[in-house]
């Protein structure tokens, strides 16, 4: 029986050659690759499990404290500020000019935006961080 690598790389092999001029050689070609994706279907797309969790399976306990990765806390302080102050992070409905670099943004571009605010590219998004937003009268706590 040849390795996984091997099948993948027969079938991309008939795969092009699906897409010859010649009809016959085309349709030999296709019929063969999906012989062998049939044949060797779990080989191929079955993910073989290291471990099976099933019934009563518990993950091993870590021996030192458990801390949240630098990378997850930093994508969870951003976004309970975007929740926070009432940011979108969207696709432009039009073009306009970046608040924090002045450069121009095309409609469908990635932004970030505080409806009747501002917008930012994506990429400018740090510059929320330190952006005094405007006084909200449904701040006042009485």
């Amino acid at each position: 029986m040849k390795t996984r690598g091997e099948l993948i790389e027969r079938i991309l092999k008939l795969a092009a050659l699906a897409s010859s001029p010649s009809e016959n050689e085309a349709s030999v070609a296709a019929l063969q690759a999906c012989v062998l994706l049939r044949e060797h279907e779990e080989s191929l797309f079955v993910v073989p499990q290291t471990s099976s969790p099933g019934v009563g399976w518990v993950p091993e306990k870590p021996s030192q404290r458990s801390v949240i990765h630098e990378a997850a806390a930093k994508f969870m302080e951003w976004r309970k500020f975007v929740k926070d102050h009432e940011l979108n992070e969207m696709r432009a409905m039009t073009s306009g000019l970046c608040a924090a670099c002045g450069r121009p943004f095309v409609k469908n571009s990635a932004v970030v935006q505080r409806a009747g605010i501002a917008t930012t590219h994506q990429e400018c998004a740090g510059w929320w961080w330190n952006f005094d937003f405007p006084f909200d009268d449904g701040d006042i706590p009485f």
